[in-house]
């Protein structure tokens, strides 16, 4: 919780307001489009309760252009103006957004109030950095870890942060660690299920801007679902899924300025009359745990706020054309994560697909396989075999303990099952401990045994795997390659055994906004299954055989191509 020492400083400083910080912006500040009046929560009632919040850990999940950037702008500003002494850091996705922010909507947001204006330095005030008499208040962005070094903070605010870089973020947060009040407030539009702001939600008491379903209703307070309680009639009655399947222009669909919103305890409509009323309004938690501090989380939705005086649930359903994938208009219309064949592997096609016998390891009865494996202590092998024009069939997933096998290391037991399979291609991941590749390489025939490393996308080398035959390494793009693989599976072109020891390694996998595949658990077998991948789509494309699509002339050396 926020310190008392935070309060006693506030209430002991000369000539500052003893206020919270809602109260002290509602003093200090003038309305962000009308300097003749004070700041106001009018038409933005739920903004309160997350400015107001004395938590060390604050969450908002929400939906875009619901004036979360304002109040968080004013939380930095009222926390530097309070306060002698304490730096904190307003961190964007990229560098150059945070310098158009600073100049676009902090400088504004400055210029609203007298009382940060005179206390603002006159040297130290840039899209960079400003100092507000004896505090300082940060803008960066998450285009290196270099913005991060030498910045003591004591709150920091992180603006859209699922569309930040995930791993300079942690290096921000480690700048709290010296101060006595490691204030965190953060975010965003979701985009991902289990990432980023949905996955700090869900860790969260998860609070929920409940309304009274009062007009002509039960009475009941209710949180409404976008998939469940939005009704379109017209026909059948269908909801937002069956909306975004509609194929025809959703802007001439006269059945959408019937739409409306459902109760979920009577199914009858709420009005929107009762959105717009804040004493129909309120927050409540979904976790309350007495005595233990965790995390204070907010999800807001398309209709907590804004100019409420007229239903304009209709305008939200006709937004839909203007998006290109569901997946987009449901993170920023109506705060919705949403994960799709585009960004992650489709659970129901892994099952659909997980039709091939189990079997043991010493019952494999195939010959001419391909061997992929994720090395550690514990390691994680996925042996596949050709499966003609259906793809690859997967045969055989499991772990293999170092300590138990018989006297042999694992490079030899690998040689050992290379040839027991007569094998066509092994792929073994070469980080951080090359030794094992290296000794399957040293033992196996050229260009049966490869290690691994991974890469970033190379603008002059349009490959995915780049295999040199000479030192036995193949430098596969991360990226391209978990697409590829992610096309595959999701095409129903790999069949996996009917164990699905692999599903969750594979679930686990995402891809971020930012463009990279990161992991959200375990992802061994995930990385075990894309060097087998590997493996078998390099060498069937050498091997001539129908079904691929290269995408680069075929070489011995530099294969680029999709299964």
């Amino acid at each position: 919780m926020l310190t008392s020492r935070f309060i006693e400083s506030v209430q002991t400083t000369l000539d500052r307001s003893s206020l919270d910080v809602a109260g002290w912006v509602a003093k200090n500040f003038t309305h962000p489009k009308n300097k003749r009046i004070n700041w106001s929560y009018k038409d933005h009632e739920f903004q309160k309760a997350i400015m107001t919040d004395k938590s060390s850990d604050v969450i908002t999940k929400k939906p875009s252009q619901k004036g979360l950037s304002e109040i968080a702008i004013r939380i930095g500003l009222a926390f530097c103006s309070m306060l002698d002494g304490v730096k904190m850091a307003y961190i964007l996705p990229t560098s150059k957004f945070s310098t158009e922010f600073a100049a676009t909507r902090i400088d504004p947001a400055i210029e609203t109030s007298e009382y940060v204006t005179k206390a603002m330095s006159k040297d130290v005030n840039n899209t960079s950095v400003k100092r507000i008499g004896d505090s300082f208040l940060f803008m960066r962005g998450t285009s290196g870890e270099v913005a991060a070094i030498s910045v003591d903070l004591d709150l920091l605010i992180i603006d859209e942060l699922d569309f930040c870089d995930q791993d300079v973020l942690g290096t921000f947060s480690s700048r709290l660690q010296h101060s006595e009040y490691k204030l965190r407030r953060r975010f965003s539009t979701p985009t991902l299920d289990d990432f980023g702001i949905s996955a700090l939600y869900a860790d969260s008491d998860r609070k929920k801007y409940l309304v009274k379903h009062e007009s002509k209703g039960c009475g009941k307070w209710v949180w409404p679902n976008c998939f469940k309680d939005i009704i379109i009639p017209g026909g059948e009655e269908y909801g937002i899924e069956g909306l975004l399947d509609l194929k025809e222009d959703h802007s001439k669909l006269p059945c959408l300025s019937k739409g409306y919103v459902k109760c979920p305890e009577c199914s009858g409509e709420i009005k929107w009359q009762d959105f717009a009323n804040p004493a129909l309004r309120r927050w409540v938690a979904e976790v309350s745990e007495a005595g233990n501090e965790i995390r204070s989380g907010y999800w807001v939705k398309p209709w907590d706020g804004g100019n409420l005086k007229t239903n304009n649930l209709e305008y939200l359903l006709r937004e839909v054309g203007y998006y290109s994938k569901r997946g987009t208009y449901l993170n920023f219309v109506h705060g919705e994560s949403y994960s799709s064949s585009d960004n992650s592997f489709l659970e129901s096609v892994i099952k659909t697909q997980s039709i091939e016998r189990e079997i043991a390891l010493d019952d494999i009865e195939e010959r001419g396989v391909f061997i992929g494996a994720d090395l550690g202590k514990i390691s994680h092998v996925v042996i596949g075999v050709d499966a003609e024009k259906r793809g690859l069939r997967v045969i055989w997933s499991g772990t293999v303990d170092v300590r138990e096998i018989d006297g042999i290391s694992l490079g030899a037991w690998l040689v050992e099952l290379f040839g027991k399979l007569n094998s066509l291609r092994i792929v073994v991941d070469a980080a951080p401990n090359y030794e094992t590749a290296l000794q399957l390489v040293a033992s196996l025939p050229r260009n049966k045994a490869y290690g691994a490393y991974y890469s970033g996308a190379n603008a002059r080398n349009i490959d995915i795997y780049n295999f040199n035959d000479n030192t036995g390494i193949v430098t596969i793009d991360r990226t391209a390659s978990f697409d590829d693989l992610a096309e595959a599976i999701n095409g129903c072109k790999i069949t996996f055994p009917s164990s699905g020891c692999m599903t969750d390694h594979l679930l686990a996998m995402r891809k971020a906004p930012t463009g990279g595949w990161i992991n959200v658990g375990p992802d061994h077998y995930a990385h075990a299954l894309n060097y087998m991948y590997c493996a078998w789509a390099s060498l069937k494309n050498r091997l001539g055989r129908q079904g691929l699509s290269v995408k680069v002339k075929p070489q011995f050396s530099k294969v680029r191509i999709k299964g």
